[in-house]
């Protein structure tokens, strides 16, 4: 009983110190956007979270039936869409018909599913942010890669744009395929040395860095960044920035930015 006593006494400390201390100025990440206040994964989500600095948006990467790169997180256009079906059996012309805004709020009536080449012309239009896209399950999706790679050289945005994809395996074929434009591994999963040894940035859940730090600690060890997902509380972001963290993804990037000022 002690001992438990004693534990939590030191987590309290560690907790109420990290909320009294002001973190150096992290890598603050929109995720899908600024999705606490928008719709996620549109312009309007985005536009959103570099009104309320973000430094880099993250977003999630599917393909058309037509083979269009498009923003979506779900297999599906049921979830955030007035539409069914997924989308690799639905076209670009038949998804920009849809209502992706009204499900979080008619406010955002009319907004739409964004292509990618939409989003990387926001992207070159805002200097001061960059872009971390999540590849989702590629191996769905033919000659994504290539598509997703000639988009970002079209844009000359190589040096601002990060490719993630929790598929090792596609996500070292595609740095073979495209070694000019910058990596980033997601989860410990990715744990095969080769798949880590050229990323920017490891990618990982909040809960790892408390239940894990030795793996944390190697990955800082070994030279990459370590960003985290996805936090909104201002007191556990501080804590893991006094962990060691290099960024945090978050749907609400405002708690951040206003922070730090």
């Amino acid at each position: 009983m002690q001992l438990v006593f004693l534990a939590l006494l030191i987590w309290g400390a560690i907790l109420w110190w990290a909320r009294q201390t002001r973190p150096a100025a992290p890598l603050i990440i929109a995720h899908r956007g600024a999705s606490a206040y928008a719709p996620e994964n549109t312009l309007a989500a985005l536009h959103d979270a570099i009104q309320r600095e973000a430094t880099w948006l993250e977003v999630d990467v599917r393909q058309t039936a037509d083979q269009i790169p498009v923003l979506l997180h779900d297999r599906s256009v049921n979830r955030t869409t007035d539409g069914v079906g997924t989308v690799d059996k639905l076209t670009l012309d038949h998804l920009q018909q849809l209502d992706a805004g009204s499900h979080f709020s008619r406010t955002f009536s009319g907004e739409h599913i964004p292509t990618l080449s939409a989003v990387l012309q926001l992207l070159e239009a805002s200097p001061a942010v960059n872009l971390l896209m999540e590849v989702k399950e590629p191996a769905r999706y033919p000659d994504l890669g290539m598509r997703i790679a000639e988009a970002i050289r079209a844009h000359q945005l190589a040096e601002r744009v990060i490719v993630m994809s929790f598929d090792g395996h596609w996500l070292q074929d595609f740095q073979n395929t495209a070694p000019d434009i910058q990596i980033g591994c997601l989860g410990f999963d990715v744990k095969d040395e080769d798949n880590l040894e050229n990323a920017v940035f490891a990618n990982i859940h909040w809960t790892r860095v408390l239940m894990t730090p030795w793996r944390f600690r190697k990955l800082k060890s070994d030279g990459h960044q370590v960003l985290v997902w996805t936090v909104d509380n201002l007191a556990l972001m501080r804590l893991l920035l006094w962990m060691g963290v290099d960024g945090i993804t978050t749907n609400r990037p405002d708690i951040l930015s206003i922070d730090r000022l």
